[in-house]
């Protein structure tokens, strides 16, 4: 949340983008987090709730990069101004607090029952990608601050949204077929 209302402040989509993926990715943890605990008791219901758990997730994730391309449109439209000092401050703060969650989950890892390794790797997966996001959004500041090439910015989520469509594609088709 605070991402997202500091991503408002720079004017800066990519920054949002990584904001509402990483808002994303969290909210999922917790029916994934119910289920894991939940499997460990039954395995036929447990089964259809992820699948119902993963399909759900998929189509949130979709509904994400949907908002991110209608946002990058308007934003092509209508360019914003981006304040590129913000911009490095709140993705530096965002990179930071990825990788706490990835040293967290990193060092819970090797306690886990069984039946929660896939949740957690699955939410391994997630903070790696949200941790190398941040990063990509910090190095798209810098090169704002320093060139003023603000459509970099656009291009970014761009990529970001493409990215996460592409997740939810896979996440509904594993759920699927298994």
């Amino acid at each position: 949340m605070g991402e997202s209302f500091g991503a408002r402040l720079a004017g800066s989509l990519s920054l949002l983008a990584d904001s509402v993926h990483a808002l994303s990715d969290a909210l999922a943890a917790i029916p994934n987090i119910i289920v894991a605990l939940y499997a460990a008791h039954s395995t036929g219901t447990a089964r259809r709730a992820r699948y119902r758990v993963a399909l759900i997730n998929s189509a949130t994730l979709f509904g994400v990069a949907g908002y991110i391309l209608l946002e990058a449109w308007d934003r092509y439209l209508s360019p914003h101004d981006i304040n590129a000092d913000t911009m490095i401050g709140v993705a530096t703060l965002a990179l930071i607090g990825n990788g706490l969650a990835l040293w967290i989950l990193g060092s819970h890892s090797e306690h886990d029952h069984e039946s929660q390794k896939t949740t957690h790797m699955g939410m391994s997966y997630h903070v790696v990608s949200d941790f190398a996001q941040s990063g990509v959004v910090l190095i798209t500041a810098v090169v704002i601050k320093f060139t003023e090439f603000t459509i970099i910015d656009l291009l970014l989520s761009i990529g970001i949204a493409i990215l996460i469509f592409w997740l939810s594609v896979v996440l509904a088709w594993r759920a699927v077929t298994r």
